[in-house]
């Protein structure tokens, strides 16, 4: 899995004036920015689960419940983010 980029359209690039010239300043992207073509729960997910470099499912729903609160902390929101991790688990995404 490629690490997301927000669009560049969105990003306006900008510049600091020097002596030397214009010299560009590196857009810093935000942890919680999410970015089209790609399921921003999965995302989200990938994200943690690499910043922590390891994590149980229950970190992960913990996580995406009630850290971000992205779904509801009940049994839906409970099987939403198991069956996301369950999809990223078994190498089809």
């Amino acid at each position: 899995m490629y690490n997301p980029e927000p669009d560049p359209r969105y990003q306006k690039p900008e510049k600091i004036v020097t002596l030397e010239g214009e010299i560009e300043i590196p857009t810093l992207i935000p942890d919680d920015t999410v970015t089209t073509g790609e399921n921003p729960f999965v995302q989200i997910i990938y994200r943690f689960v690499k910043r922590r470099e390891s994590a149980s499912l229950e970190d992960i729903v913990r996580h995406v419940t009630t850290e971000k609160k992205l779904l509801p902390h009940n049994q839906y929101g409970i099987a939403r983010v198991t069956a996301i991790v369950n999809h990223m688990h078994d190498g089809i995404l």
